[in-house]
């Protein structure tokens, strides 16, 4: 199976790759650097030739501004799935962001135009929600140690492991497409400010983190406490044993 991965050299993307190719697959790392660009559309054909499945794991680059990111996304997420449908792709797998749907701001709709480019085109797809990856989170936070301190949003996560996001994707992609969504969380709920703390601790950083609630979390400013980008499932907290001690009762 030949894969192409958009986006394949970020933080993200890369490692979905690594975990691809030390399962065997052929993988191909789509970025500019590697002279495929989605947002132009150079290399694409060339990329796409004999592929059976597109993972689609682009972020807004940092030399885009927020406000522009609804643009830059649909403009790719189009150009990806043409090149696609030439080459007779048989799975497109877009990594999306969890919360797309509940947040008002450019990145998200951004991300929501992503979805909807894709669902719409015709073809098989699967959509993977992801909250926050903690490797994208320890590069926000672990800013130069000469800077005053990190001020961060009170916003409450539950992030997940770039490894435990790839071995999700690799799982979607060795089955039949989804044509629907999945959801992505890793295991602990906790506040922003305690897990950039922890953070910078575990890399002997002293600075304590500032709690600003007008500081922007991926373009947006969220109200405190806000649990958007949290996952739909709630988990209840009768364990079987206590379940079984109340029916005896």
């Amino acid at each position: 199976m030949k894969i192409v991965i958009a986006g394949g050299a970020g933080r993200i993307g890369s490692r979905i790759a690594r975990a691809l190719d030390d399962q065997g697959y052929s993988v191909v790392v789509a970025s500019p650097r590697h002279g495929i660009d989605a947002l132009t559309g150079l290399g694409l054909a060339e990329a796409f030739a004999n592929a059976d499945v597109v993972i689609d794991t682009m972020n807004l680059p940092a030399a885009i501004p927020y406000s522009e990111a609804e643009k830059f996304f649909g403009t790719a997420t189009t150009n990806l799935l043409r090149a696609g449908e030439a080459a007779g792709v048989k799975h497109h797998l877009l990594l999306s962001v969890l919360g797309v749907d509940r947040v008002n701001s450019h990145y998200f709709r951004g991300k929501q135009e992503q979805e909807r480019l894709v669902r719409d085109h015709g073809g098989p797809f699967s959509i993977v929600r992801s909250t926050s990856v903690l490797e994208a989170l320890r590069y926000s936070v672990l800013t130069d140690p000469e800077l005053g301190a990190p001020r961060v949003p009170n916003l409450t996560l539950q992030p997940v492991a770039a490894l435990d996001l790839a071995r999700v994707v690799a799982r979607t992609i060795a089955a039949a497409p989804r044509h629907g969504l999945i959801e992505v969380a890793g295991p602990e709920t906790l506040p922003l400010p305690e897990l950039a703390t922890r953070m910078m601790r575990a890399n002997g950083d002293l600075r304590h983190v500032v709690v600003d609630h007008t500081a922007e979390y991926l373009g947006t400013v969220f109200e405190p406490g806000d649990t958007a980008l949290l996952p739909d499932l709630r988990v209840g907290t009768t364990s079987v044993d206590e379940w079984l001690v109340r029916l005896a009762a």
